[in-house]
């Protein structure tokens, strides 16, 4: 398991180094530079205004989670618990550093079975990347995956029912699969709303569906990276003449996406410096029955 692990985390670092040299090797520096100081910062904090919104969402999907299971938590300390996590995502590979934090916060700190947290937690991130590979597949411009709409619909929901059937089955639970797909819809929304107020203030008027699109996928690929450092930039370096932009201007979308999840990722750092903060000795209170 651990050479598992270990192989797994190389390939993670293999993949982000490769996609991080390709794109500082193929883009002009200097262009870059004018292209990040030519965009409206307005529009740049309405979009991290919006992706902290999603942050809190996704915050609320799990703490739903918690409660369904009638694990009881104020939603004071899960908002704070969440916030670390991120910190941690953003700095170890494949997006799993959080769901680890939290798992031993919650176990040592509450005596919650390990068992439990991990079914919760594997739940929440499971139809949260369900409910991302449907948009991913819903909101295709070109029709690249699956050409007709007809059959792109009959697929997304045999997702969703695919979903709700395995979820029922695994946890026992009737309406957990629907309102935490609910949650997941509500941020991958405001994630694409800030990611259009990023083309908006870049004075980019065209192709905006399909740099969703691209969005959509290197949030998907982000697993297979740091943090999805790299993966992102790389990706939209290499859509850009199907974008009809310069290599450094479709870059810049992918850095600006990046940038504003390290701030908010940094945020969470708080909580790690100052582990006190949490008090979840004091907020967090285990249902008994």
């Amino acid at each position: 398991m651990a050479i598992r692990k270990l192989l797994g985390k190389s390939l993670q670092l293999c993949i982000t180094t490769f996609c991080v040299y390709y794109t500082v090797s193929n883009i002009n520096g200097s262009q870059l530079v004018d292209t990040i100081h030519n965009t409206r910062l307005e529009y740049i904090a309405g979009a991290l205004t919006l992706f902290m919104l999603s942050q809190v969402v996704s915050s609320f999907r799990v703490y739903n989670i918690f409660r369904r299971f009638n694990y009881k938590l104020s939603w004071q300390s899960n908002m704070k618990l969440y916030a670390a996590g991120l910190f941690y995502n953003f700095f170890l590979p494949g997006g799993v550093g959080g769901d680890a934090y939290k798992g031993v916060r919650l176990r040592s700190v509450l005596g919650w079975p390990s068992k439990q947290i991990l079914k919760m937690l594997f739940l929440d991130r499971a139809i949260g990347f369900g409910v991302l590979a449907v948009m991913i597949i819903l909101l295709d411009p070109s029709g690249v995956l699956i050409p007709m709409l007809g059959l792109r619909l009959i697929a997304v929901v045999a997702m969703i029912a695919v979903g709700y059937a395995i979820t029922h089955y695994i946890f026992k639970s009737q309406m957990i699969y629907f309102h935490t797909f609910g949650y997941s819809v509500m941020a991958q929304f405001l994630q694409i709303s800030a990611v259009i107020l990023i083309i908006e203030g870049m004075g980019i008027e065209s192709t905006v569906s399909l740099m969703v699109w691209i969005f959509l996928i290197s949030s998907a690929a982000g697993i297979i990276s740091f943090a999805g450092i790299g993966v992102r930039e790389f990706l939209f370096l290499s859509s850009a003449q199907f974008l009809a932009l310069s290599g450094e201007t479709s870059a810049t979308v992918g850095l600006w996406i990046s940038i504003i999840g390290a701030i908010v990722s940094f945020m969470g750092g708080y909580f790690i410096l100052f582990p006190k903060k949490q008090e979840l000795e004091n907020e967090i209170h285990l249902k008994t029955t």
